[in-house]
């Protein structure tokens, strides 16, 4: 078995890793046999369902939802209005259910678990650890907030001559060149105060500053609000090593190890509710990609070397949304390995808020529209047949999701048309309800038998995946609209700093509240009995089962309108401070004995690492 994911083998590890290794391996190994079992029993049902349907055409029945699908089939009526109104819709909406849960489930058989148990010292002598750069860059986040991510990140345990810290202050209204002061600079790290003469190229163009003017072979990206751990080097670095490169471990063909994002406020109901965990994520998607060499950068809590990203001339600037999956993709183009470390390393602030919640999101997926649509990673011939799947994967799924809830919708008002048309009263809305809600019920249900997550985590995803359609609206309107082509300015969008402190109730919320309030309307002008169903509590249960469905998939924008209307507020958890960030324990050291503010004061002491 490969540790590493691409060279080295378990009896090339030091002695007090292997244990660790062969436990590891064989946990990836009991998650992918039940996916490959789960997998077969899906595939194994859409096969049967299909047999089922195409037998139940050749013959009359006097059962609702049969009658139901031989009229989808037969020359009754119109074929055309037939073919338009329903039978398409419906086989589209099944075939995306099945496609995109057997795709999913296919991609999870390459799950690799990474070793958590790894640290540095394991592998190398101090004095030869890789020199680090740490960069914290900042747009507008208060000091508050910012300043236990400089301490954090000042603390970490490593050498300190090895180690700078870069503060890469992009908030030019409030720098906090002056705030750096108060910090305790006892564990002797480097740190550097960079702030460009202006904003644009917003992030990426923020870190390509900073690699101008820092040298570490390695460099750790933590968001100006991620506290790192003390060990965060000694826990993450082990993965970037190739054990079997001559002349010992050392820095290789591993580009990049990107960690969990995890969250300090994670027990916030509204975090909850959303998602905020990414644990399907971070527990599935992310190692079943690191099992083949191609795990995603996602922005923060990531190492990545200086190498790799200088071949491919700096993080990607594609677009000022998001330079973290295209960073990705060019080092996939240009043969690097990248990899998940399910491992955290540094915790932050997630949006506490709905209206907080659903700008961040939009921003997200505006991002992987635009990638999708613009960067076409389909169609990029540098990248394997492999990596364009796995990164077209990872951006139509807001797509995905608007196509099945249009597509349901359509059905359900198609039902309306055929009883219009055909004057045929006698089929009940709940088969029709149930013809379309079956596949998405069993995918549901395939799901949630996923191994590896709670089933808490896998319903707060469910939740969280359809509580966000009204996003997936607006991002396809402003898609087909032209405003998210990279340069064109379109859809605004707020950075994480900006939507702070945002309405608790966001406007897009209210097309949750329209969502439930028809649906409920709906089903229970359903739920009359047809003569094609004997059993009322039959309908009760169909349509009931339904509804509460739809009501918990949208339960956070039901929670946020209730707190607004009965003025419920929620007291915002402040960042951890860090032991040596306290009152009292700071040790002064004057800025301009270790900080810059020209970088032609940095670049000309660069083989001093930037310290006086």
């Amino acid at each position: 078995m490969l540790w590493s994911g691409f060279t080295a083998s378990e009896d090339l590890l030091p002695r007090e890793c292997q244990l660790p290794a062969a436990r590891a391996r064989r946990r990836s190994w009991r998650i992918r046999i039940h996916i490959a079992v789960l997998l077969v029993l899906y595939t194994g049902w859409v096969g049967f369902q299909v047999v089922a349907s195409l037998f139940n055409t050749q013959r009359e029945s006097k059962d609702a939802f049969a009658r139901y699908l031989v009229w989808s089939f037969s020359t009754e009526g119109s074929k055309a209005l037939q073919i338009a109104v329903l039978l398409v819709p419906r086989l589209l909406v099944q075939f995306l259910a099945f496609f995109t849960t057997a795709s999913f489930l296919g991609w999870l058989l390459f799950f690799k678990e990474e070793p958590a148990e790894f640290r540095l010292k394991h592998f190398l002598q101090p004095e030869h650890y890789p020199m680090v750069d740490i960069f914290l860059p900042r747009y507008k986040e208060p000091w508050s907030l910012y300043g236990p991510v400089v301490q954090s990140a000042l603390d970490i345990n490593y050498p300190p001559e090895k180690l700078t810290v870069y503060v890469l202050d992009d908030g030019r209204s409030d720098p906090v060149k002056q705030d750096l002061q108060s910090l305790d600079r006892s564990a002797g790290s480097g740190l550097v105060y960079l702030q460009r003469p202006n904003g644009k190229g917003a992030k990426a163009a923020n870190l390509n500053h900073a690699r101008q003017y820092s040298s570490g072979e390695v460099i750790l990206v933590l968001d100006a609000d991620f506290i790192s751990r003390e060990d965060a080097l000694e826990v993450v670095l082990p993965h970037l090593l190739d054990v079997d490169k001559e002349g010992g471990p050392g820095l290789g063909q591993i580009a990049l190890v990107q960690t969990p994002q995890i969250f300090y406020n994670r027990n916030v109901l509204m975090v909850r509710f959303l998602d905020g965990l990414l644990k399907m994520t971070y527990d599935l998607w992310q190692p079943s990609l690191s099992g083949l060499g191609m795990s995603q950068c996602y922005g923060t809590g990531y190492v990545v070397q200086r190498a790799a990203i200088d071949s491919i001339g700096g993080w990607s600037t594609f677009t000022p949304i998001a330079e973290d999956v295209p960073t990705s993709m060019g080092l996939q183009a240009q043969g690097w390995k990248l990899k998940f470390l399910r491992t955290t390393i540094a915790e932050g602030q997630c949006p506490q808020t709905l209206a907080e919640l659903y700008e961040q999101r939009l921003r997200w997926t505006a991002g992987n529209a635009q990638m999708l649509c613009y960067l076409r990673p389909f169609a990029d011939r540098r990248l394997s047949v492999v990596g364009r799947i796995s990164y077209t994967m990872a951006n139509y799924g807001w797509c995905i999701g608007m196509l099945l809830w249009v597509l349901v919708s359509y059905v359900m008002i198609g039902w309306i048309v055929f009883q219009f048309l055909t004057k045929d009263t006698s089929i009940s809305g709940v088969a029709v309800s149930l013809s379309q809600f079956i596949s998405v019920t069993v995918t549901g249900m395939a799901f949630l038998l996923i191994p590896g997550v709670s089933l808490r985590h896998k319903l707060e995803s469910m939740m969280s995946f359809m509580c966000y359609m009204p996003i997936f609206v607006v991002v396809t309107a402003a898609t087909v609209a032209g405003k998210l082509r990279p340069g064109v300015p379109g859809l605004k969008l707020k950075q994480s700093s900006e939507a702070a402190g945002s309405a608790y109730f966001p406007p897009l919320a209210c097309i949750n509240i329209i969502t439930v309030v028809a649906a409920t309307g709906l089903y229970a002008v359903l739920v009359s009995p047809g003569p094609g169903l004997q059993h009322l509590a039959y309908n009760y249960v169909v349509c009931g089962s339904q509804i509460f469905f739809i009501w918990f998939c949208n339960w956070p924008a039901i929670f946020a309108l209730v707190c607004v209307v009965f003025g419920i507020t929620f007291k915002e958890i402040p960042p951890p401070i860090h032991p040596k960030a306290q009152p009292g324990l700071h040790v002064v050291v004057p800025i301009q004995d270790s900080c810059y503010e020209n970088p032609l004061a940095i670049k000309a002491s660069a083989g001093r690492k930037g310290r006086t």
